[in-house]
Order: C-alpha cells, then structure tokens, then sequence
C-alpha cells in the first residue's frame, strides 16, 4: 500500500507540472462514454481548476451510455462551458494546450486508464498512468486528487461523478474493489458525494424494464452455461440495455458467459 501511495504522489505531481505548464487543459475520455470515463474526466477538470487553467471536457457524438451524466452536470449551475463537443477543441488546441486525446492537434498528452491497452494506441505521451489493478478510472483519479495539492476543494458534483464512475464499474461495489476502491469512496464522500444524485443516475424506467423482461423472455441458452440473447429493433439506448442484461445474466448461477446482440446504423454488434 505504502508503494503505491509513493507512485500515486509522483504521478500527481508529474501531472500537476504538466498542468502547471499548459494554457489550456482538454480533457476527453474513450468513445461512447460511460458515467466512468465522463465521471474521471470531471475529476481531471477539478485538478485543472485547482491550477486555475481553463479546462474543458471534449464529448464524443455517441452520449446515450452517460446522458443523465451529461444532465446534471449541465443543470448543476456551477459546470458552465465545462462540457464541449470535438469541432470546438480543436479550434481551441494551442502548443501549450494538455489535451489527452485530442490527438492530431495536442502536443502534450497525459493518459490515465485502468485498462492495458498497446501502447502504440496514443503515442508522444509526456505521461502514461494505468492502473489495471484499478477498480477505475474515478478511483484513479480520486486517488490523484488527494496528493495533487491545489488550492481549490472538490465541490459536490466533482465528487458525485466520480463516485458514480466507481459505482458503475465494481457494480455497486460488490465486483473488482479493493482496499483502495473503498478508501477513494470514503474520501469522496467526505468531499460531499451526493449518494441520492448517484442514485437517481441509475433509475430506470418502466420501458427499460418491459425491454429488459422481453429481452430475457428470448434468450437461449447452450449447453446450459452460454446464454444469447438480442434486443429488439429500433429500441432506444440498446448498447446500455444489452450491456446491462449481459452482466445480470452472468449472475445466475451455471451461466458463464452471455452474449447480447443489438442493431446499430452500422449493423449488428
């Protein structure tokens, strides 16, 4: 534990000089947003606030997997500007500007993931920091924020998406957690984490629901263990149904894995 306190720091601090040094901080998660991503890179925003940069989270056109996330950080009344889409970055992308992913334009990239990825996915990085024994990339980021050392605190809605970002990848926390996972929470609780906000990102609704049940009722199993099932055409948000559906089926017991297919303008995935 102490080991990783130590490279938590230096990362912070690397980070931070990055910060220090850039006109401009642009900050962009992977495509297709989940309330992870989105949740991690309002935490990147409060270290840029913290150095007093301008900062701003660039959005990939395909928002339905962190909408509600979208929502209240638009109606929170203290994010304004915060949230921008692609054709805005890169007018706005200078030599001195941090940006993770705005690729062809930025000169200074920073990643921070909790997944492995090749490296030669973003290149010319100042700064790599992947964590796969990470719960996420809010647990990451929540862990960079406590040794970072900027002047300005964490408001409540800073600390609610990241504290969602971790809900929604240890599923409530009952997958994936670790010591560190649950010190990150604690510490965004402290911070303000607004645990009803959280909730009301994960309601649902009474046609999720009906979907979801049509969905189960045409599943197919093979051999016992391998469930596959499809989401009927033209349903709304059907990448967050499936995968939903996808992680409940894998909850019963003997099924070992599930499969869920749905269509999309380019065809079925």
């Amino acid at each position: 534990v102490s080991s990783t306190r130590v490279r938590v720091r230096v990362v912070a601090q690397a980070l931070k000089e990055i910060i220090d040094g850039a006109d401009m901080v642009l900050i962009m998660g992977h495509a297709h947003e989940d309330f992870d991503a989105l949740g991690a890179a309002v935490g990147v925003s409060h270290l840029a606030r913290s150095s007093h940069k301008e900062t701003h989270i660039v959005l990939s056109k395909e928002r339905d997997t962190c909408r509600k996330m979208v929502e209240a950080i638009e109606g929170s009344g203290v994010a304004e500007g915060l949230l921008i889409d692609e054709s805005q970055a890169k007018g706005m992308v200078t030599d001195k500007t941090a940006a993770p992913e705005v690729l062809k334009k930025a000169k200074k990239k920073v990643v921070i993931d909790h997944h492995r990825r090749a490296s030669s996915m973003i290149t010319g990085t100042l700064l790599t920091y992947m964590e796969p024994s990470a719960s996420s990339a809010s647990e990451l980021v929540s862990e960079l924020v406590q040794y970072y050392g900027g002047e300005e605190e964490m408001n409540e809605l800073e600390a609610s998406c990241l504290y969602a970002g971790i809900v929604v990848d240890t599923k409530n926390f009952a997958v994936q957690t670790s010591v560190r996972t649950f010190d990150a929470a604690s510490f965004l609780r402290r911070c303000g984490a607004d645990t009803k906000l959280v909730h009301r990102l994960f309601e649902e609704d009474i046609s999720s629901i009906k979907c979801k049940a049509e969905i189960l009722a045409g599943m197919q199993l093979v051999d016992g263990t391998i469930a596959i099932a499809s989401c009927p055409d033209h349903v709304e948000e059907a990448q967050i149904l499936a995968g939903q559906v996808a992680d409940y089926l894998v909850t019963i017991k003997e099924i070992r894995a599930s499969f869920l297919f749905y269509q999309t303008d380019k065809g079925l995935c």
